[in-house]
């Protein structure tokens, strides 16, 4: 009787597990539809709306300038990641001191925060090079956009939580 139990419930660890990560396969072929290179090549730029923003070129120079700082900001900071995260698989297959895996993924988490604040302090500063009416310009496009690329009805309510 007791091992029946134990295979009932290990047969419901299992189960569950497999149950929990169900949807996550749909969603995880979604985003592997397009690669991230067919991604970057589908996004527009701020400057590629030059007309409708009515840019000049100080601010186009000005804006791929800070686009630049980013891009080599976000570089240098993924290689770090990159670097940490493998550092810190090792002290985990290696069953090392606790203190020393925290310290890891306490490393790893403030490289992400650093890679958000530098997207944020980069789109704060094409703000400033904008006028306010371009910048409600941009604001509009964006959200367009934004629409454009979001999901359909049917699975937005799936995905959205109460």
């Amino acid at each position: 009787m007791r091992k029946i139990r134990l295979f009932v419930m290990m047969m419901t660890l299992v189960l569950g597990i497999g149950f929990c990560g169900f949807g996550q396969d749909e969603v995880a072929a979604a985003k592997r539809t397009t690669s991230p290179a067919q991604q970057q090549a589908n996004m527009k730029m701020i400057w590629d709306y030059k007309e409708q923003l009515e840019l000049s070129d100080n601010q186009i120079t000005g804006i791929k300038e800070a686009m630049h700082n980013f891009e080599q900001d976000i570089l240098r900071l993924r290689s770090k990641l990159q670097t940490n995260e493998l550092e810190l698989q090792d002290l985990i297959q290696k069953k090392a001191d606790l203190d020393n895996i925290k310290q890891k993924l306490n490393t790893s988490a403030a490289i992400q925060v650093d890679m958000r604040m530098d997207d944020i302090m980069t789109a704060r500063k094409i703000d400033t090079i904008l006028s306010p009416n371009q910048l409600n310009i941009w604001k509009e496009i964006q959200a367009k956009e934004a629409s454009k690329n979001s999901l359909p009805p049917a699975r937005k309510a799936q995905t959205e939580t109460p």
